[in-house]
């Protein structure tokens, strides 16, 4: 019998590589706001090189004060507009 292993493997190495080399910001991020994951774009768009960087800090070092609050307030309209 065929083994279907290789076949995910190989589609798991694809995707993986897809969300690398999006040209969009991607993160993931934990409950608190913490990145996880950042793809190289971000990296990039934010002027920095290594993943470690970032990972287990704040979205919000990426923003002024003024920014973060603005998002803040976006976020909080949004949600309430979806109930």
């Amino acid at each position: 019998m065929l083994s279907t292993a290789p076949l995910i493997s190989n589609l798991h190495n694809i995707k993986a590589e897809a969300i690398e080399n999006l040209t969009a910001c991607l993160t993931i991020n934990d409950p608190e706001g913490n990145f996880l994951y950042v793809n190289s774009y971000t990296l990039n768009m934010f002027g920095y090189t290594h993943a470690h960087e970032l990972v287990n800090k704040s979205w919000k070092i990426l923003y002024s004060a003024e920014e973060v609050k603005k998002l803040a307030d976006l976020n909080q309209q949004v949600s309430l507009d979806a109930q």
